[in-house]
């Protein structure tokens, strides 16, 4: 998943807040009104990409694949989705649960799998079934 500020959303084309609430000006007694419930605050993170690792079954297609590729695979695909140059990427928060055998800091070894510059700080989350849910609201609070 990439987050983003929203101001970054509108600067790479995507809608702005305005225009996915609808509007964002309506008229009382004759004159414009702001509605301020639609403007964009600083604080305010939205989602521009998103991918996932699929699921094998034990011995499948997919058992010659360590889960430290496929999280580059995703990596790469949520990039490329959101149409963002790696480049760009100033951190990476993974969620993985099982971690053994994948060596130290799998978040890491998937980010340089993608192509990440090694400059990008990178940290892996484990809350066992809320290790997404966790590292996105971790980088939520980053940005």
């Amino acid at each position: 998943m990439i987050l983003s500020h929203i101001e970054l959303a509108k600067e790479s084309g995507g809608e702005s807040r305005e225009e996915e609430k609808g509007v964002a000006d309506r008229k009382q007694g004759g004159e414009a009104v702001r509605d301020e419930s639609t403007d964009a605050r600083l604080e305010d993170v939205c989602i521009v990409g998103v991918a996932r690792t699929p699921m094998g079954g034990f011995l499948g297609t997919l058992s010659s694949l360590s889960a430290t590729k496929l999280g580059s695979i995703a990596i790469q695909s949520a990039l490329k989705r959101a149409d963002v140059d790696p480049a760009l990427v100033q951190e990476v928060f993974f969620g993985n649960v099982l971690s053994a055998n994948l060596g130290q800091a799998p978040a890491r070894h998937e980010a340089l799998g993608a192509g990440l510059p090694n400059t990008v700080v990178c940290t892996t989350v484990n809350k066992v079934c809320a290790s997404g849910m966790k590292a996105t609201m971790l980088a939520a609070q980053s940005i």
